[in-house]
């Protein structure tokens, strides 16, 4: 998106120190930081932090700074980085605890912090205060921060275990330093500290050894303020940016749609998709039910370990129109003209038609074999046409639909000759979409 590129540019400029003007009114940052280490040895003394060394390689700094302005490591600013407590969520209690899924946009979604159930030592150890700043460590979020704000006052505030706190000196502007864990400087070092592959995770040595550029307290509020600006008049672009990005992925999309519909029935205009049914067929064509024209059956469970490198193809919600693995035999088996409908999840009703000779589909998926007289490729598309309106799932957890669904929905049926010419138009019609697509995509 171009927002997200803008704004990346933004932040590198600001701290290269190119947002913002020097003021030789502004205090020393090497007094900032001698106050901060003064401040901080008791605190090493009590052993309650680690001393994390200051000196930084020549190496390690990417680029050139404004000569009053030192580069830092996070862990020389912060009183502790501290990972959060392990307690279960609660529904009633007397301390509430802020967990990784209660962090959205930037803030956090108190309404939603469960309770927990910790001892008073643990509450003193764990407990949150407004600015202080939480990352998560751990998983598919993992870097994501919030600084504590607009806290309640119900009950005391803790942090989960997948979360990280640092305590930072307070003469330090916490807005300066989210927008530093917003910044490319900070994603890129992130990315070559994460730990793992199959579940990321940033450790808190790691986190504390990051490298920052601090500027004197008075340039960091300029440099909010700058950023702050710019990235309003930037938010006034975005809703035009969506618009436009919906706009180039589903155009193509909703043109296929409009000619399927326009090919199977001739939808009037003023009537909603919705009440389809209210448009008069064409002489010879009829209303029927799905359970009708095909016999849908569930797909069978299919373990991770079942499958091969070979032997019958196998299907699932997760993998439309592509193969998700091989079985050596199969309990269900599909034939070529077969229609895949995934019955979970996001890809709900995005049929595949199986070209194979055989092959087989998961539990997630329901099977539709076409009865005699209906042209296997003309319920495929009448599939597609009717998506929106035939595959609304139930459940809210993972969206889901049933095979009841399915079958009580309507199909408009035409002769089995005439099934078969609406087939042939469309498929002379609808590769040039593809070359549309391809063309407004840049592919």
């Amino acid at each position: 998106m171009i927002t997200e590129v803008l704004k990346n540019s933004i932040l590198i400029e600001a701290f290269k120190g190119n947002l913002t003007e020097r003021n030789k009114d502004d205090s020393s940052v090497d007094e900032l930081l001698k106050t901060i280490e003064e401040e901080k040895q008791a605190i090493i003394i009590e052993k309650k932090i680690d001393k994390i060394s200051q000196t930084i390689s020549d190496k390690e700094i990417p680029f050139c700074i404004p000569q009053n302005w030192r580069w830092v490591r996070w862990g020389n600013l912060s009183y502790s980085i501290q990972y959060g407590v392990n307690a279960g969520a609660k529904n009633q209690g007397k301390i509430k605890m802020v967990r990784i899924s209660d962090i959205q946009d930037n803030s956090i979604i108190w309404e939603d912090v469960p309770y927990c159930d910790i001892s008073d030592n643990l509450l003193s150890k764990y407990v949150l205060n407004e600015n202080d700043i939480l990352f998560a460590r751990t998983g598919g979020t993992v870097g994501k921060s919030v600084i504590v704000k607009d806290m309640p006052q119900d009950v005391p505030y803790v942090f989960a275990g997948y979360l990280i706190r640092s305590n930072y000196n307070k003469r330090i502007n916490c807005k300066f330093l989210k927008f530093f864990m917003e910044s490319p400087l900070y994603w890129n070092q992130l990315r070559e500290k994460t730990i793992g592959s199959a579940q990321p995770n940033c450790n808190g040595q790691k986190l504390s050894n990051m490298i920052l550029p601090l500027p004197p307290i008075e340039e960091q509020q300029r440099i909010v303020d700058k950023i702050e600006e710019l990235f309003t008049k930037i938010d006034e672009i975005k809703p035009i940016e969506e618009e436009i990005y919906n706009l180039k992925n589903n155009f193509v999309i909703q043109i296929k749609r409009n000619i399927l519909l326009d090919e199977i029935i001739s939808i009037d205009k003023k009537i909603a998709l919705e009440n389809y049914m209210d448009t008069k067929l064409k002489e010879g064509w009829k209303w029927v039910k799905f359970s009708e024209i095909a016999d849908c059956r569930m797909g069978k469970t299919i373990l991770g370990k079942e499958l091969t490198n070979c032997g019958i193809p196998v299907y699932s919600a997760t993998n439309t129109n592509e193969v998700f693995g091989f079985v050596p035999d199969a309990e269900l088996i599909l034939n070529k003209g077969d229609i895949v409908i995934p019955a979970r999840g996001n890809s709900i009703g995005y049929a595949t038609f199986i070209n194979d000779e055989v092959a087989t589909c998961t539990q997630t998926t329901i099977a539709c074999k076409p009865k005699k007289n209906i042209y296997n490729k003309y319920l495929y598309y009448c599939c597609y046409a009717f998506k929106n309106v035939w595959f609304k799932y139930t459940g809210s957890a993972i969206p889901q639909i049933t095979i009841s669904k399915i079958n009580n929905n309507y199909v408009p049926l035409p002769p089995f000759e005439q099934q078969k010419k609406i087939v042939e138009r469309l498929e002379k019609i609808l590769p040039l979409c593809d070359e549309i697509e391809k063309l407004i995509k840049g592919n």
